[in-house]
């Protein structure tokens, strides 16, 4: 099931905003009135409380991935002091390439529409491609289902997803955290006219949502679905591989900041003097101890589930709570190559099922040869 940009109908209600976006409005406001920001220290000879101010404020940066990357190069241009300390030895995080011509992390760009990383492609010559539209589908038979079978049920399929988005939005507060997305298809199919038949192959490719959002689609409970909302514009391949994104970004912090890879980040301890501004400490595992004014931990989730201890004072328990909540589910990546391709000579749909649409051939990989020709599976 191709990934798609919902109608904006989905989520917004009656011609208002939608809730995802309400609520992050909301939240941000909440966050903003909390926070007590120092006084700016930009201009060298600011008076702050009596006492002079650093010119420019030392700021590490933990991880560098797209976020820690994007976040030093924000914090350069802002005039502060930047130092990235990254626990592997290579830029990129958990986009990487680990010496081959693919990618072996994170392989799309969902929702193009006003998107940083479509203007970082363009500006790299980074290929994205989209799904082609001869997609080969089988019912659980083993029986290749007609275009116009496989096309009406996943408008079918679509239609009922948009259904239930609407209906989240609308109705979160009352409905049972027990209901789940496939619970709900059922009960809308068996309000239908579809042919039992039909409704099994349109349950069967419902129960793709689960590629999208990393779990079993019978997991996903209706009441929190309007999370789930998705960005505006398309979804594309990024087949050209994130190499030169990566290298793109780096190369302009490695020129304006100090970089220490392979540096793994122990522990972040902010200590508070009387009469002084607060200090934050890195402790890396090899024992050495870096000072800074302020830190932005950009870490994985994953990261942080695993070094609970990491901060010191701890983090809010809130906050705690938060992440040991949080989950990115179970998404995989297989890569299926071969000595040559085989199906290339034939023009059969076969031989194009699930082919992106791209200048593929194109070496985006930073002067590395092309991969071989293969398939990619998302189980």
């Amino acid at each position: 099931m191709e990934w798609r940009a919902f109608t904006r109908t989905a989520f917004d209600d009656d011609g208002r905003t939608s809730r995802m976006k309400r609520e992050l409005v909301e939240y941000s406001r909440d966050l903003v009135a909390s926070f007590q920001p120092r006084e700016p220290m930009r201009r060298r000879g600011v008076v702050n409380k009596g006492r002079r101010v650093k010119a420019r404020p030392h700021v590490a940066v933990i991880g560098a991935g797209l976020a820690g990357l994007r976040c030093a190069e924000v914090l350069i241009q802002g005039g502060a002091k930047v130092t990235v300390v990254e626990a592997r030895d290579r830029f990129g995080g958990r986009c990487s390439l680990s010496g081959q011509t693919l990618d072996m992390g994170p392989s799309w760009v969902h929702g193009t529409d006003d998107n940083p990383i479509v203007r970082l492609s363009n500006a790299t010559g980074t290929t994205l491609s989209t799904m082609g539209e001869d997609i080969l589908t089988y019912d659980d038979q083993g029986r290749l289902l007609s275009t116009e079978s496989s096309k009406a049920i996943l408008k079918t399929v679509w239609a009922l997803l948009e259904e239930a988005f609407l209906y989240s939005n609308r109705n979160s507060e009352q409905i049972d955290p027990g209901l789940n997305l496939e619970d709900f298809f059922r009960d809308r199919l068996a309000k239908g006219s579809l042919a039992p038949q039909v409704q099994r192959q349109v349950l069967m490719m419902a129960n793709t949502w689960g590629s999208f959002i990393g779990d079993y689609w019978g997991k996903q409970s209706v009441k929190w679905l309007w999370v789930e909302e998705s960005l505006r514009g398309r979804g594309m391949y990024v087949s050209g591989g994130h190499g030169r994104i990566i290298q793109h970004l780096a190369s302009r912090v490695m020129a304006n900041a100090d970089v220490h890879l392979s540096t793994r980040v122990k522990s972040v301890e902010s200590i508070t003097k009387k009469g002084k501004d607060p200090k934050i400490f890195l402790t890396t595992e090899r024992g050495r101890r870096l000072g800074f004014d302020e830190v932005v931990v950009t870490v994985p989730l994953g990261c942080l589930k695993r070094h609970k201890p990491f901060f010191k004072p701890p983090l809010p328990a809130r906050i705690c709570r938060g992440i040991a909540s949080m989950t990115y589910s179970s998404l995989e990546k297989v890569y299926i190559t071969f000595p040559s391709a085989f199906w290339e000579p034939s023009t059969s749909v076969a031989g194009r099922a699930g082919a992106a649409r791209s200048s593929s051939g194109t070496n985006d990989s930073g002067g590395k040869a092309s991969p071989p020709p293969g398939f990619i599976l998302f189980p």
